[in-house]
């Protein structure tokens, strides 16, 4: 987002081009041989399941990991930014 002044949208294997170079400047902040691309070009976790990138608004986006059950939207789930930080209050002023 620092980068591009946007976040890069659409599905899996086409956000996981955007951040392999395939993006009006050029830049690659992923390699495109990275071990953790599959086959259909998706970025996968840990686990091997390919992420979940769920676009919220032009300048925020959750990215979840099915985690080790390897099913979106259980438990286990890892979800970036963890959405009980995010809607924390701040902590009381000094």
């Amino acid at each position: 987002h620092q980068r591009f002044g946007e976040m890069p949208i659409g599905t899996n294997a086409e956000i996981t081009a955007a951040l392999a170079g395939d993006n009006r400047l050029g830049h690659a902040p992923l390699p495109a041989d990275h071990p953790a691309i599959d086959e259909q070009g998706r970025l996968l976790d840990r686990w091997g399941t390919p992420f979940f990138f769920h676009q919220l608004s032009r300048d925020r986006m959750d990215i979840r990991s099915a985690g080790p059950d390897r099913h979106l939207f259980t438990d286990d789930d890892i979800v970036w930014p963890d959405p009980e930080v995010a809607t924390a209050p701040p902590p009381p002023a000094p």
